[in-house]
């Protein structure tokens, strides 16, 4: 994990020594967009185009996890879908695999609570991994209604014990 953590840190740091970002023009006050780390507002800012595809795609998969699960509490399979969706929707609508992991792995580890213990670290693993799930059945959806058939991808696994959680 730590080799991850310094590769998306050298990502960023390039990406910010190449467009001379001022720290001040990474605000952004947008509903979806307001609660973002420092390095996924970096990210956005560089990539808006990209940022917002990822952005509603959360904002999709937050909705949808609770229509389908009531909730979406950490370690739970609701929780677990709801990483799955995030990142499939993200690819099946054009963010791309690459945009998506660096971002969605900068949420994770944008968080220092993500790992003050083992518990955690368990439940960060937990995301990482159903984030590959979801950017995985996002890329393999190639009709036109790609976002559809990556909600039932995701769905299948979930039904499927295809994702893991800890509750």
């Amino acid at each position: 994990m730590k080799q991850e953590v310094e590769e998306l840190a050298n990502v960023v740091r390039a990406i910010g020594d190449k467009q001379k970002i001022p720290s001040t023009q990474v605000k952004l006050n947008d509903k979806v967009y307001k609660n973002l780390t420092s390095t996924e507002a970096v990210l956005f800012y560089t990539n808006p185009t990209q940022g917002v595809i990822v952005g509603l795609a959360a904002d999709s998969a937050i909705s949808t996890t609770k229509s389908e699960y009531g909730h979406n509490n950490d370690s739970t399979i609701a929780n677990a879908f709801q990483h799955a969706l995030w990142n499939a929707i993200s690819v099946a609508s054009g963010a791309g695999s690459e945009f998506t992991r660096l971002f969605t792995n900068a949420h994770e580890y944008g968080i220092p609570d993500n790992f003050n213990d083992i518990a955690a670290l368990n439940r960060t693993k937990m995301d990482l991994f159903h984030n590959g799930v979801g950017r995985y059945q996002g890329s393999l959806c190639y009709s036109e209604h790609r976002v559809a058939e990556a909600i039932k991808r995701i769905k299948e696994r979930a039904n499927n014990g295809g994702l893991i959680y800890l509750e």
